[in-house]
C-alpha cells in the first residue's frame, strides 16, 4: 500500500484532486471574504486551513493543520503569544522554531542525517517507533515533508495529567492498614514502576549513579518519612514539572511502605513513553502505574504505549493505568454524511457535516467564563508510519460560534488525508481542534464534523478534554449527543488495568459523604468506558476474526487523600494535608495494593492478579460490573485472603518469561559482549543486517525491536551464555 503514493490516480481521485487545487487557490480569497463579512475568527487567531503545501502531491498533506496555520500566522508577523493562544497546544520557543513530531515508515541513520540537513534539531529519535522530535523553524517544513521516510509532521501535542484540582485515608479506604497486619506483609521485596510528569522539579533533592542505580535522595518529603529514603529515578523529565510522580509515589508508601520506588517521566511524546516503560521493566519493576494519556494516542488499535503496556503484561508485569478524569461526555457514532453530493467544499456549507442524531449537525458545549475543551477526532482507519499506512478517509473538525455553517469559526483541525491527496493511504486519522473561553461570561460553542472525501459509514469517536478546569463543573453538555465513553489508549490496552476513581471520605462513610446515601458514589469526573471497540492489529491491519472488544475500567480505587505537598486541602477533612484528587491518584493505590498481592503471592500472573481484585473488589456505583468503576474498588484484605485460600501456582503456571542464554551471541563463543549489542543496535536502527546475528530474533519476525535488544542486555548483564 505504500508504494501507491506515486502511483496514477484513479479518474474519482484525479477529479477530487481538481477540487483540491482549486480549494487551495482560492483559500486565501475566501478568508478575505470572509472577514469582510465579519464571518473569519476574532483578531489573533488562526483561521483553520487545509494543508496547501508545494509539490510534490505526495508531501502535500503530511503536514498538521496546525502547523501550516502558525507559519501562516508567524509570516504575517503574529507574536508567539498570539500564535499559541489561537493554536492551544502549539510550543513555541524564544527562537520562533515550534516542537514537532514526526512519525516516519521506517527511521534509518541516512534519514536522520537528511532530517538534521533540514535545519531543524532532533530533540529525541526512537527506532523502535520511527518517531523523531524536533525542534526548528517552521520554514522547514517543505523539507521535512519531501522526505520520502516522514508519514506524518504533527505538532508536539503532548499529554494530559489525570490529577483533580486538588496521614492516607486510602489506607483505611481500601483497608490496607488492616491487610497488612493480618497477613504480615508491607510489599517487601516488590518494586513499584510509576511514571508521570516530572519527582524532583520542585522537591529537588540529590540524584547520583547511572541507569538502574540512578537514585534521588533528601527530599523534604524523604526526610519526613512519606518516602522510602532511596528512590530510583531513571529520568526524572525534563524540567518544569509539578512532580505528581512523587505525589503518586507517596500514596504508593503509604499503603506498601516496604515497597520499593522506581520512577520514569513520561516525556514529551509517546515514544519516550514507551521507552519508559520499557526502561522500568527492564530494571526490575514488579507493578508500573501511569497517570498521563497522550491526545494523539490511536483509539482504534494499540499504540507504542500500549503496546509497551502489553510487552510489559507478556512479561509478567501487571500494569495499572488512570482512567481518567473526562466524565463521560464522549461521542461514539458511525459517521452519517448528510448530502454525498457536496464533496471537498472549500469551507461546508452545512449539507455535508456529519448527523449527530435527528438532523442534528452541530454538538453544542457550554463553556463557563476562563474555561476550555479540546476535541479529539479518530475514525476507524490506520495511523501512518509503523502502525499502518494511514488513513484513506478524509474528515474535518470545525468549531463554531453558533449552529450555523455560516457562523464565526472559532477553531478547527483540517489535516488532509488518504483521498485529499491522489492517494490510496495517507495521514493518520485524526484531527485535535482546542478552544478557550476567555470571556467573562459563558459562551457556547459548536463542535462539526465534515465529511470531505473517501468512504461513508465509518466508526469514529470525538472526545473532549477540559482546559483551566474540571469537568464536570459548570461546562454544558448537549448530552443527547455527549453521553459515550472516555476512556481510550493505553488505558484502552488489553491486560492493562484502567483504574476509576471513588473519593476516600465514600468509601470510609459507607456512601453518606456525597451524592446518594444509598450506594457508594464513584467521582462525577471518572471517565466513563464499558466496551471499547479495537478494530486493527499493530500494523493497522483488521483483525481476522472481526472486531475486539475490551471492557473499561477494569476496577477503582479511593482518590481525595493526602500528601505532604501534591494537591490543596479541602475543608471537608479534618487536617491541613493537601489533597491529591483524580484517577492519577487512584491508580497508585490499586497499584500499591497489587504490591501486597505480589509480595504474598510472588508467581501470580497479571491477568491472574487483576481478575483476583475485581472478584474481591468492592461493589460501588451501579451493581456489579459498571463503565464508571469497573468491578469495584480494590480491597486489600479479601484480596490477600483470596490468595491464602488458593493454592500455589506450579512453576510450570508461574508467569516468569525465559531468556534463551544464546539471544544476542551474534559470533557464538558464549557471550554476550558489548560489540555484540552494538551490533544489534545497528541491526535494529537499519532494520537490516539481521544475518549477521540471527539470534537478536528471539520471536522470529524478521526484525530486532528493543524488547528483543534488553532481553540480550539482561544476559549480557548476567553474564549468561
Amino acid at each position: 500500500m505504500r508504494s501507491s503514493v506515486g502511483a496514477p490516480p484513479p479518474a474519482a481521485l484525479r477529479r477530487r484532486g481538481a477540487a483540491y487545487r482549486r480549494y487551495r487557490r482560492n483559500s486565501w480569497l475566501l478568508l478575505a471574504l470572509l472577514s469582510l463579512l465579519n464571518l473569519a475568527v476574532p483578531a489573533g487567531a488562526a483561521s483553520p486551513t487545509k494543508p496547501t503545501l508545494t509539490e510534490p502531491a505526495a508531501g502535500r498533506g503530511k503536514v498538521s493543520s496546525h502547523l501550516l496555520d502558525a507559519r501562516r500566522m508567524q509570516r504575517a508577523r503574529a507574536g508567539h503569544a498570539a500564535i499559541e493562544a489561537a493554536l492551544p497546544g502549539m510550543r513555541m520557543g524564544d527562537d520562533g522554531g515550534v516542537d514537532m513530531e514526526l512519525r516516519l515508515w521506517r527511521l534509518t541513520p541516512a534519514t536522520q542525517a537528511a532530517i538534521a540537513a533540514t535545519g531543524v534539531r532532533t530533540d529525541r529519535a526512537d527506532a523502535q517507533t520511527a518517531r523523531v522530535i524536533v525542534h526548528g523553524s517552521l520554514e522547514a517544513l517543505e523539507g521535512l515533508a519531501a522526505l520520502p521516510d516522514v508519514s506524518t509532521i504533527h505538532p508536539l501535542y503532548g499529554a494530559q495529567l489525570r490529577s483533580g484540582a486538588v496521614a492516607d485515608q486510602a489506607d483505611a479506604a481500601v483497608r490496607a492498614d488492616a491487610a497488612r497486619v493480618t497477613y504480615d506483609v508491607d510489599g517487601s521485596g516488590v518494586r513499584v514502576g510509576i511514571v508521570s510528569d516530572s519527582f524532583h522539579d520542585i522537591l529537588g533533592g540529590d540524584i547520583s549513579g547511572n541507569g538502574c542505580a540512578r537514585v534521588l535522595t533528601d527530599t523534604a518529603p524523604q526526610r519526613s518519612g512519606d518516602l522510602p529514603e532511596r528512590v530510583t529515578v531513571l529520568d526524572s523529565g525534563s524540567g518544569g514539572g509539578t512532580d505528581e510522580g512523587a505525589g503518586m509515589a507517596e500514596l504508593v508508601h503509604d499503603l506498601a511502605p516496604g515497597a520499593a520506588l522506581l520512577f520514569h517521566a513520561g516525556g514529551s511524546d509517546e515514544s519516550a513513553f514507551a521507552a519508559g516503560v520499557d526502561a522500568l521493566r527492564a530494571c526490575g519493576a514488579d507493578v508500573i502505574v501511569d497517570d498521563l494519556i497522550f491526545y494523539a494516542e490511536p483509539m482504534f488499535q494499540d499504540g507504542p504505549i500500549a503496546q509497551a503496556m502489553r510487552r510489559a503484561v507478556d512479561a509478567g508485569v501487571p500494569v495499572f493505568s488512570a482512567a481518567g478524569n473526562e466524565a463521560g461526555f464522549g461521542v461514539a457514532q458511525t459517521l452519517v454524511d448528510h448530502n454525498g453530493d457536496e464533496e471537498e467544499a472549500e469551507r461546508p456549507s452545512g449539507a455535508d457535516l456529519h448527523d449527530f442524531g435527528g438532523g442534528q449537525q452541530f454538538a453544542a458545549v457550554t463553556l463557563p467564563a476562563g474555561c476550555g475543551v479540546t476535541f479529539v477526532l479518530e475514525w476507524n482507519e490506520p495511523f501512518s508510519g509503523v502502525l499502518g499506512a494511514g488513513a484513506a478517509t478524509d474528515l474535518d473538525l470545525w468549531l463554531y460560534s453558533a449552529a450555523d455553517a455560516g457562523s464565526t469559526v472559532l477553531s478547527g483541525s483540517l489535516d488532509a488525508q488518504g483521498c485529499s491527496l491522489n492517494v490510496a493511504h495517507g495521514g493518520d486519522p485524526l484531527e485535535i481542534a482546542s478552544y478557550v473561553n476567555s470571556s467573562n461570561q459563558s459562551r457556547t460553542v459548536y463542535a462539526a464534523i465534515d465529511h470531505f472525501c473517501g468512504a461513508e459509514g465509518l466508526d469514529f469517536r470525538l472526545i473532549t478534554f477540559p482546559m483551566n478546569c474540571n469537568f464536570p463543573g459548570n461546562y454544558g453538555f448537549d448530552t443527547a449527543i455527549f453521553h459515550d465513553a472516555q476512556i481510550y489508549g493505553h488505558a484502552a490496552a488489553d491486560g492493562v488495568a484502567a483504574v476509576g476513581a471513588v473519593e476516600a471520605r465514600e468509601l470510609i462513610s459507607n456512601g453518606t459523604a456525597i451524592g446518594s446515601a444509598s450506594r457508594i458514589d464513584a467521582e462525577p469526573y471518572s471517565s466513563l468506558g464499558g466496551d471499547l471497540m479495537q478494530t486493527l492489529d499493530d500494523r493497522g491491519q483488521p483483525f481476522s476474526d472481526g472486531p475486539h472488544f475490551r471492557f473499561k475500567p477494569e476496577l477503582a480505587a479511593p482518590d481525595g487523600t493526602n500528601t505532604s505537598f501534591f494537591g490543596r486541602d479541602v475543608s471537608s477533612d479534618a487536617d491541613s494535608a493537601p489533597n491529591f484528587f483524580g484517577t492519577s491518584a487512584a491508580a497508585p493505590h490499586a497499584a500499591a495494593v497489587a504490591g501486597l498481592l505480589r509480595q504474598a503471592a510472588p508467581g501470580l500472573a497479571p491477568a491472574d492478579l487483576v481478575a483476583l481484585l475485581q472478584r474481591t473488589a468492592r461493589d460501588i456505583a451501579a451493581p456489579g460490573l459498571d463503565p464508571i468503576a469497573g468491578a469495584g474498588s480494590v480491597d486489600a484484605v479479601d484480596a490477600l485472603a483470596a490468595v491464602e485460600s488458593t493454592p500455589s501456582p506450579t512453576p510450570a503456571a508461574a508467569a516468569t518469561p525465559t531468556t534463551p542464554a544464546n539471544l544476542g551471541d551474534c559470533d557464538g563463543d558464549g557471550h554476550v559482549t558489548i560489540d555484540d549489542l552494538i551490533r544489534g543496535v545497528t541491526i535494529a536502527l537499519d532494520d537490516s543486517g539481521l544475518d549477521t546475528c540471527p539470534s537478536l530474533d528471539r520471536n522470529g519476525d524478521g526484525h530486532v525491536v528493543i524488547d528483543e535488544l534488553i532481553a540480550a542486555l539482561a544476559v549480557a548483564l548476567d553474564g549468561a551464555g
